[in-house]
């Protein structure tokens, strides 16, 4: 039996969807101690992209994409 063990892809607050004014994000994973790195132009985030620190806002047309990365763990599934 073999199996592998992947952080928690990251979740959003809002969830998807269009605004007609700027939009504040907030992300998060259950998973512990995993660090989560997004992208805003609808690229795969990678171990470079843009570390999340906090909420960010959003005010122009944007595509997020956020990924889990965490201790010694696969990468999540992409969000």
């Amino acid at each position: 039996l073999q199996f592998t063990v992947q952080p928690v892809g990251p979740t959003f607050s809002p969830a998807s969807g269009v605004f007609d004014a700027p939009v504040s994000v907030t992300l998060a994973t259950a998973t512990a101690g995993a660090a989560i790195r997004y992208t805003l132009d609808g690229s795969e985030p990678t171990a470079a992209s843009t570390l999340y620190n906090g909420p960010f806002t959003v005010s122009t047309t944007a595509t997020v994409k956020a990924k889990s990365f965490g201790g010694g763990l696969p990468d999540s599934q992409t969000s």
